[in-house]
């Protein structure tokens, strides 16, 4: 009887280990296709600057400065960029967000623990970092 509850405990295991690994590879095509779809944001973003309304009113307020009527032009043209990669830039942290509740969802309580651990501690050392070279600025 212990070598069938072994076998069993065994194939449980494989089971439940394979039907993670798939949800997770599932999980990681859906993120690449989210993830372009972001990037295709950005680069929109980055395209409109280069847009006629956009260069027109840089040119001319490096060239000679501002004239009446020319700075709401830029101020437009800028919001609508600020705008447009704020929306981006929301889009990309909710795509984080949603993977790593989708991830810890996949996971088991004690491997999703492992996972917030290791995000924590990148996280924080991303900021020491950034601090660390901000001191070095100063």
């Amino acid at each position: 009887m212990t070598i069938t509850t072994t076998s069993h405990q065994s194939f449980t295991t494989f089971v439940n280990g394979w039907l993670i690994r798939h949800r997770i590879l599932t999980l990681r095509s859906e993120t690449r296709r989210k993830e372009r779809d972001v990037m295709r944001d950005y680069a929109l973003v980055q395209q409109s600057v280069a847009d006629p309304p956009v260069m027109l009113a840089a040119r001319r307020v490096g060239a000679r400065g501002m004239v009446d009527g020319e700075e709401s032009d830029l101020e437009e043209a800028m919001e609508v960029l600020k705008s447009g990669m704020a929306a981006a830039m929301n889009n990309a942290d909710q795509l984080r967000c949603s993977t790593v509740g989708k991830v810890v969802e996949i996971l088991t309580p004690s491997q999703a623990i492992k996972v917030l651990r290791s995000i924590g501690e990148l996280h924080l050392r991303l900021r020491e970092m950034g601090s660390e070279r901000d001191h070095e600025r100063a």
